[in-house]
């Protein structure tokens, strides 16, 4: 019986809570459900220069995301705009490293770099995601 009850004041606060609000736990459900694949699919060690060319595809699709945040309505566009800068800033870092590896230090592959790599694809999916649910709610 007190489950019942209990359960019955979650639905009822869930029902109560701004569409804004529950997408973003929707995005924050999915981001989390991303990282652990990308933790068990990837491999543990991805080749430097495989990791700047693709995380400066991602860098572009970002830096157009972010042009694109003066379209998200006012109150949306804090979240927006701070989780676009971190994922841009986690790019370039992610690049920066990953060029420097390959051209000064002759590596091929260094696990801490593709840890950021990891990092930085999962940063990507939550910023679509924020971006998504500011625009469409």
């Amino acid at each position: 019986m007190q489950l019942r009850r209990k359960l019955r004041i979650i639905s009822n606060r869930w029902k109560a809570t701004p569409a804004y609000k529950r997408g973003m736990v929707y995005v924050l459900i999915g981001t989390v459900i991303f990282w652990e694949y990308v933790a068990t699919q990837f491999p543990p060690y991805i080749n430097d220069q495989v990791i700047y060319s693709i995380a400066s595809v991602l860098l572009n699709v970002e830096g157009f995301l972010f042009a694109l945040t003066t379209q998200v309505p006012k109150g949306n566009r804090k979240l927006a705009v701070a989780v676009g800068l971190l994922t841009i800033l986690f790019s370039v870092l992610t690049i920066s490293q990953a060029y420097f590896e390959s051209i000064q230090l002759k590596y091929l592959s260094f696990l801490p770099t593709t840890q950021i790599f990891d990092s930085d694809v999962v940063l990507f999916v939550l910023f679509v995601g924020t971006y998504a649910v500011s625009v469409l709610t």
